[in-house]
């Protein structure tokens, strides 16, 4: 469980969150290079400044668990 868990300033490469519990995790400023949430519950998860490559983006994005703020936040569209 990482619930609430602070990335800031981290460099996370590859890493596989998939039904991971991240409610409340914050990525502020934080480069996620080839890393999945396949399934994890992204609610509440600060995004703020995060850098993520296009396919990365596009598959986060389709986590149902994101809610507005943060889809805004990441510019899923």
């Amino acid at each position: 469980m990482l619930l609430g868990t602070n990335f800031t300033n981290a460099v996370i490469d590859r890493a596989n969150f998939g039904k991971a519990d991240l409610e409340g995790a914050i990525f502020k400023n934080t480069v996620l290079s080839g890393s999945t949430f396949d399934e994890a519950n992204m609610k509440d998860v600060d995004f703020e400044d995060t850098l993520i490559g296009y396919i990365d983006l596009q598959k986060l994005c389709r986590n149902t668990s994101i809610n507005e703020d943060t889809r805004l936040e990441l510019g899923c569209r």
